[in-house]
């Protein structure tokens, strides 16, 4: 069954808040007790600051999971 979770997280840099906010969808997607393969990750800018500072993006994690 295809699962699919949305993360939005903030940061400092959009590496870092991409990695952040895809650890937490995945785990979102394993909390229900499955076990999943085939991940794969989107994300998109919400925004930023004006100097670049911090950074907001929605990440999305989809998976192909088993129960």
């Amino acid at each position: 069954m295809s699962r699919t979770e949305t993360r939005q997280g903030g940061g400092t840099s959009p590496y870092v808040v991409v990695e952040n906010g895809s650890q937490a969808a995945r785990a979102a997607l394993l909390a229900a007790g499955q076990a999943c393969t085939g991940y794969a990750t989107t994300s998109s800018l919400v925004c930023s600051a004006p100097c670049g500072a911090w950074w907001i993006y929605n990440i999305t994690v989809s998976a192909t999971c088993t129960h």
